[in-house]
């Protein structure tokens, strides 16, 4: 049987739906049909870049259309939880960047509500679906450096402070925690559960969001993370996971990784290779794709509970630091 073809609606025409979109149009099984943001030159252009139909500046107008079967979310931080209310409302699946809420609080009612409409939701983690990082885990499994015993991994990035940038402002779930640190407390949680203590220092700046911050996590097995991001600084953004019997080393960019290095203790090397599928969003449609083609709501690689996770940790970091959003009242 053809496996049935798949019609995108586009909610937040920016850089992160430009890069997404460069990836879709590669699926077999991908139609992008209409592009909305608030800004119309937004949506125009990219309708212009990916030759989609309709353009719009009225969500309510593109969730209304009966040949849309999934929206994309790429909006700021503090629309995911009201534009996926929506999306689902009016009977669209939906996959919704990171963070898909602000708080566990938000997304819970997000996810009750696809689960009550019977309507796919998924966060848009990509990470998660990539083969090298598949594999790395794998090798942990099978024992390749030994009882794993240390995780360290950042992501971080230079910028120059900017109170009227999103990335600065607390009224838009600004700071590092959401925007690069989810990365890095996610790829702890794949490899080893969830934490079952977590702890963090920040450095809050003059616009009252976290531009810096350090996370010390422990594991089952007493297997430890030590995570780190940022917006103000550059940081190696590498990852490495350490054993007993050696280590695997995953070079910058580990979040969208194409290789990675396995080193024993004597010295043997072996070198990993997975060339990337377009920009690497391709693995997470594709996941996305085969759940709608056999009806299925909940992705098994990116689940419901790991979303739920993944803020209550987020959610207890930002307690310790006193650090609260709009949305969190």
């Amino acid at each position: 049987m053809t496996a049935k073809r798949i019609s995108w609606g586009i909610m937040g025409c920016g850089n992160m739906a430009q890069s997404f979109c460069r990836d879709l149009i590669l699926s077999d099984h991908a139609v992008i049909a209409a592009a909305c943001s608030r800004k119309m030159s937004s949506a125009r252009a990219l309708a212009d870049q990916f030759d989609i139909a309709v353009v719009t500046d009225d969500f309510e107008a593109m969730l209304s259309a009966p040949d849309i079967d999934i929206i994309y979310i790429a909006t700021p931080h503090t629309e995911h939880h009201s534009q996926s209310l929506q999306a689902l409302r009016a009977g669209k699946h939906v996959l919704c960047e990171k963070p898909m809420a602000l708080n566990q609080r938000q997304a819970r009612e997000i996810i009750n509500l696809a689960r009550e409409k019977r309507l796919f939701f998924m966060e848009a983690l990509w990470t998660r679906f990539f083969p090298a990082l598949k594999k790395v885990r794998t090798l942990i499994n099978q024992g390749a450096i030994g009882a794993p015993r240390r995780l360290t991994a950042d992501f971080g990035y230079a910028m120059a402070f900017d109170p009227t940038s999103r990335v600065f402002n607390p009224d838009l779930a600004g700071g590092a925690l959401l925007d690069v640190g989810i990365y890095p407390l996610a790829l702890s949680r794949f490899l080893f559960g969830a934490p079952l203590s977590l702890t963090g220092e920040a450095r809050i700046g003059p616009s009252g969001i976290d531009e810096t911050n350090s996370l010390h996590l422990r594991h089952e097995k007493d297997v430890l993370s030590q995570l780190a991001s940022a917006v103000t600084v550059e940081t190696p953004q590498e990852a490495v996971i350490m054993g007993e019997l050696g280590r695997i080393t995953i070079a910058r960019e580990w979040w969208r990784p194409d290789r990675f290095r396995l080193t024993q203790n004597d010295g043997a090397e072996e070198e990993f290779s997975f060339p990337l599928k377009g920009q690497g969003y391709l693995y997470e449609i594709e996941a996305v794709e085969k759940c709608l083609q056999t009806n299925i709501t909940e992705c098994p690689d990116m689940p419901h509970a790991e979303s739920l996770g993944l803020l209550q940790n987020m959610d207890q970091l930002r307690q310790q630091w006193k650090l609260y959003y709009p949305g969190d009242s």
